[in-house]
């Protein structure tokens, strides 16, 4: 028979507990995998689909939306550091608005595509120091000001995260 309704389902050293529907999970369930990774949330036909949690071998955590097992949707990622990333995601990536918040204290800001920092974004440092501008790759690239602490500016272009050409200080 099709396994249909709640159970349990261990395959070598990874264990599904949870709903299923037409020998697939469906439903709410959590998978714990061979290396220890568990994924804790909604299933869709077999796929990671709907709310969830997924736990890393190396500490990190995304807890959001998922849609045919990727991440999809709004969602945080906290790496082992204690950097947090929350924001869209698509196909696994983060991209649209969202915000980086580093351990350090440090701030981002803005868009991203694919996983990277793009566009016309601000950062602001913990140490009180705080750039707006342009963004190309996670670099600071374009026009842009920074700020700071001391009360100093320089407001010009920046290529690949550092200060490029004419600018006023």
């Amino acid at each position: 028979g099709r396994k249909h309704g709640q159970g349990t389902l261990k395959v070598g050293a990874a264990v599904y507990e949870g709903e299923w529907e037409e020998d697939r999970p469906h439903g709410n369930g959590k998978i714990t995998y061979s290396n220890n990774e568990t994924y804790s949330g909604e299933w869709r036909q077999g796929a990671k689909h709907g709310r969830g949690m997924y736990n890393y071998s190396n500490g990190s955590v995304y807890d959001g939306q998922w849609e045919n097992d990727q991440k999809h949707g709004e969602g945080s990622y906290t790496f082992p550091n204690g950097d947090v990333i929350q924001g869209n995601w698509v196909n696994n990536e983060q991209n649209g608005s969202g915000t980086h918040k580093f351990a350090n204290g440090d701030e981002y800001t803005g868009e991203f595509v694919n996983g990277k920092r793009e566009g016309e974004e601000e950062l602001v440092f913990k140490n009180g120091d705080h750039y707006k501008g342009g963004w190309k790759g996670s670099e600071k690239n374009g026009f842009g000001e920074y700020r700071y602490a001391n009360g100093d500016v320089y407001i010009g272009e920046f290529v690949n995260g550092l200060k490029q050409g004419k600018g006023t200080y």
